[in-house]
């Protein structure tokens, strides 16, 4: 009788931990899982990734929805490890909106100042680097994307998808028009794919390329020779201000940010084809068609 009590005991207690342990592990399961969504498209070389849709920090304070701090998610999403630094504002007035529902940052520009800021060692003239941002653009004046303290650093474009600009070292790449109707971008309604990949240093415009839509544009390929000049300003010029750069006061871009990508090395046609996939399934994209007649082609 005594041995039957005790098995007794035992398979009970035994039933209780183990559903314990089950609980416990499914709390620890939750916890430990990602904010939301699949790995990025592209993970390798991945550095810097930011989605509308996880790792907002927003300030409610004076009646407004702007966002504090983004969060890196490359780490989590299959990127190079350790990438733990964020885009952060702390002036209130700098930050960019967040659009709740679309799941958007907005930046507003004209004379409004949104900027977002994350470490100035990423993005240099001596590192390679690929940038690519999902937008959807309203207004353009100076058209900076990514900045850095001063005018002397940035990447931009003007209105239209051709006219894809790089300032550290100073390269200006032009690309010959095409289609207008498919080149403007203040005259879509969706959403598009911009990107400017660098090769460290580069003493010529060969080491740069042009991403929009699904298209890689290589300047020893497809831009127009006659088109890409070097200007000669300052070299050393780290850019780590998404919105503009540091010193200016006018002329912001107006535009919807849904994602940001940002890798150490230049990617390639492969490469933006996938991110082009991905991006378009969860968004409408514009951008130049895939029978693009630009130079170089066949």
């Amino acid at each position: 009788m005594a041995y039957a009590k005790i098995n007794s005991i035992t398979n009970a207690n035994m039933a209780k931990v183990n559903n314990a342990a089950k609980a416990a592990l499914g709390k620890i399961g939750s916890i430990d899982a990602p904010a939301s969504g699949a790995d990025a498209p592209v993970t390798s070389g991945l550095i810097g990734y930011w989605r509308g849709s996880e790792g907002i920090t927003t300030d409610t304070s004076g009646g407004t929805t702007t966002v504090s701090q983004w969060d890196n998610i490359a780490s989590d999403r299959g990127g190079e490890a350790s990438q733990t630094w964020h885009m952060t504002q702390s002036t209130k007035a700098e930050q960019p909106t967040y659009d709740a529902t679309n799941k958007l940052v907005n930046f507003a520009g004209g004379s409004t100042i949104n900027r977002l800021v994350f470490d100035q060692t990423k993005v240099n003239y001596d590192t390679t680097y690929t940038v690519i941002i999902l937008t959807d653009i309203s207004a353009i004046g100076f058209g900076v994307h990514l900045g850095g303290n001063s005018v002397q650093g940035y990447l931009r474009t003007a209105a239209s998808l051709q006219s894809p600009i790089y300032r550290h070292v100073g390269f200006t790449m032009w690309y010959p028009p095409y289609d207008s109707s498919d080149s403007d971008l203040t005259s879509n309604t969706n959403f598009d794919i911009i990107g400017w990949s660098w090769a460290a240093s580069p003493s010529d415009a060969s080491g740069l390329g042009w991403i929009t839509g699904r298209h890689l544009f290589l300047e020893d390929e497809d831009a127009d020779p006659g088109n890409t000049t070097l200007y000669g300003s300052p070299s050393d010029k780290p850019l780590y201000v998404l919105g503009g750069y540091g010193d200016q006061t006018t002329n912001f871009i107006a535009q919807d940010i849904k994602e940001v990508m940002i890798f150490n090395k230049q990617v390639n046609q492969t490469e933006v084809t996938a991110i082009y996939n991905y991006m378009n399934g969860i968004v409408t994209l514009d951008g130049p068609p895939a029978d693009l007649d630009y130079y170089g082609s066949a």
